[in-house]
């Protein structure tokens, strides 16, 4: 009626021309502006395009889920370089190797030396010298009893998960007869022997007690002296006399026998903690209160228990496993071909719980504007899109308020606080926008159980992919109960 009137109003007083011929198109002609607006309001009000329309709004949902996903992700980058720096000044992952013992010995070589004479004719010339060489034995038996004690070390608001292993070592050398290695030596030099241990991060070495070899104490020094240890620590073996061999006879060292070495070793780290398989009979034992074990390596646990007290594993390993000897000359094999340990894992950390979370994401989103939509076609009653919107970017803010809260207090917490404070401002806002509290209460329950479902999943290790399945199964069954009756209405349309 309005419009008319100053339509009317303009033609009286000239402003728009309306004489025969006039070339000016009459562009506020209200018969055709009405009809443009019954048009668009017919196809806005069409079932199937809002239908339509509203599943490309939950898909467009996907960018603000895209961007918290972002923000998880980059602090958990940050989160590992904290852990890294952690690591670098507590301790990185422990491999313990050896014990090897290394004895010098002098061995009687012929060379052929080609000597040019003044004539300028060449001869060859046989000489004998005397090399020194080194043989290397590992233990006949070799038992590690490791006692692992985790802590938790703190950097701003990140925490890291550490360790700190106290190692007993036993080792036995049954050594062969020196000729079994080399021929023709003229003598072994006991004097000059000594046990190499490996350490991965010798930083972090606490303390090393009672090195003993056979029941004598040893004086430690750093570094192995062995290129196939590449850190470590070794210790000259408390013999001060070397054995003189006469021709023919048969090689030993020192005496017969078999020779014992004990040793306490205490060593922090973080991440895991491996050893290597030296004897020819290696038993390793491993115990801590921590219940979140990850066994790693090239082999696994004989026997393990796990418990919510924490675990003991212990193997029980042959040298055949592997493809170096018990003793060589000279050469350096790969001593950590077979190694085997644990890692303290640090099962559905906090980040790892927030990313799973995201992934259920579009299933809030979509669930939430199927239930909005089944109200409009109940009540007749449009819901704007810019409200579907608003809604639909408060479920995405979920996940960023629980991330922001679980990096300051416990994620349970954080958890339970991030769904009430969601939930509320969802659920109030959608009784306003319907004009009913009933259903906006609807909306609050039906949020509430979901992200009570979500919160079982995130806390599931190894259930979490069959009941999220389980969950979509149920989701499409009751979307096909609920769609059922619609054809009519969607044909109407």
């Amino acid at each position: 009626y309005q419009f008319r009137t100053i339509h009317s109003d303009h033609r009286e007083t000239g402003i728009m021309s309306d004489k025969p011929g006039s070339d000016a198109p009459d562009t506020n002609d209200p018969q055709e502006s009405s009809s443009l607006f019954t048009t668009l309001n017919q196809m806005t009000g069409s079932v199937s395009l809002r239908a339509g329309l509203t599943a490309a709004l939950a898909m467009i949902m996907l960018i603000p889920l895209g961007m918290v996903s972002s923000v998880v992700s980059e602090r958990g980058y940050r989160y590992q370089g904290v852990i890294n720096e952690i690591a670098s000044t507590w301790g990185n992952e422990q491999t313990i190797a050896g014990p090897v013992l290394t004895v010098p010995f002098t061995q009687q070589v012929t060379v052929t030396q080609t000597i040019k004479g003044k004539d300028g004719k060449a001869s060859e010339h046989k000489k004998t010298i005397e090399k020194q060489r080194q043989a290397h034995f590992l233990p006949a038996d070799l038992q590690l009893r490791t006692s692992l004690a985790e802590e938790f070390r703190t950097r701003s608001i990140f925490k890291s998960i550490v360790f700190q292993a106290n190692v007993d070592v036993d080792a036995s050398f049954d050594l062969p007869a020196f000729d079994t290695l080399a021929e023709n030596i003229t003598g072994i030099h006991w004097n000059r022997a000594f046990i190499s241990v490996g350490i991965s991060d010798t930083r972090a070495i606490n303390s090393v007690e009672d090195f003993t070899w056979n029941g004598q104490q040893a004086n430690l020094s750093p570094g192995t002296q062995l290129k196939s240890l590449p850190s470590g620590f070794h210790a000259k073996l408390p013999r001060s006399n070397s054995a003189k061999i006469k021709a023919g006879e048969k090689i030993r060292l020192d005496k017969p026998g078999v020779h014992q070495l004990s040793l306490r070793l205490s060593v922090k780290g973080s991440g895991g903690f491996y050893f290597t398989s030296h004897g020819e009979r290696t038993r390793v034992s491993v115990e801590s209160s921590w219940p979140h074990p990850s066994f790693q390596g090239a082999t696994l646990p004989t026997e393990r228990t796990i418990t919510d007290e924490g675990f003991h594993a212990s193997w029980d390993i042959s040298h055949l496993a592997r493809n170096y000897p018990q003793h060589w000359v000279d050469r350096q094999p790969d001593l950590f071909e077979l190694t085997a340990g644990v890692r303290m894992f640090e099962p559905n950390s906090l980040y790892s719980r927030i990313t799973k979370a995201t992934k259920y994401g579009i299933l809030f989103i979509g669930l939430t504007f199927l239930t909005l939509f089944i109200f409009e076609l109940s009540i007749g009653k449009r819901i704007q899109f810019i409200q579907f919107g608003l809604i639909g970017v408060s479920l995405s803010l979920f996940y960023l308020v629980l991330l922001s809260v679980s990096e300051h207090i416990e994620f349970y917490k954080a958890y339970a606080a991030a769904t009430f404070t969601c939930t509320t401002m969802i659920s109030v806002y959608t009784g306003s926008v319907l004009h009913s509290a009933l259903r906006g209460l609807f909306v609050a329950v039906k949020l509430f159980g979901l992200y009570a479902l979500l919160y079982s999943l995130v806390k599931m290790e190894d259930f979490a992919l069959l009941m999220g399945t389980v969950v979509l199964l149920l989701v499409v069954c009751v979307l096909m109960v609920l769609t059922r009756n619609q054809s009519s209405l969607l044909a109407s349309s």
